[in-house]
């Protein structure tokens, strides 16, 4: 799936999507951060689901249970580091 993110944070983001998803469901995430487009790479469990209304994309809240790769650029980001 591909969309674009409305909120990210250390514990998880919220995009939006043209695929809908389903609360509980494990996804694997990949983000490009920064100008230098640096990775981040997690696994994660949907735990919020909005269906989309009027041809708009649908909500999708993620958690990331796992880091994989990036945290340490995805703290800079966010000004945790």
């Amino acid at each position: 799936m591909f969309g674009p993110t409305a909120d990210v944070g250390l514990g998880g983001l919220f995009l939006r999507t043209a695929v809908p998803l389903s609360e509980g469901q494990r996804v694997d995430v990949a983000l490009s951060i920064g100008r230098d487009g640096r990775a981040v790479v997690a696994e994660g469990v949907v735990t919020r689901a909005i269906r989309a209304q009027h041809g708009l994309r649908h909500g999708v809240g993620v958690e990331f249970l796992r880091i994989v790769e990036g945290d340490d650029g995805l703290r800079r980001l966010l000004g945790k580091a």
